[in-house]
């Protein structure tokens, strides 16, 4: 699936979901986090770990994110 560029932390995103984000300590890790459209929740390595994880906000909350470019089916 085609993703977004990268975007910088002070822009948050529009919509409600799991994001590809950057981990300040682990940059060359991929992982995970849940925007709930005010804040975001704990990283995780995993899409689905994130969405479980929704409900613990993270101590970073201005990282770079990416999501998906088109909606999927």
């Amino acid at each position: 699936m085609k993703k977004t560029p990268w975007f910088k932390g002070e822009t948050k995103p529009i919509h409600i979901g799991v994001y590809e984000t950057k981990h300040p300590l682990l940059p060359t890790s991929t992982t995970y986090q849940h925007w709930n459209g005010n804040k975001w929740g704990r990283y995780r390595r995993s899409p689905e770990l994130a969405q479980e994880a929704q409900m613990y906000p993270s101590d970073y909350q201005r990282q770079p994110w990416r999501g998906l470019a088109k909606k999927p089916k």
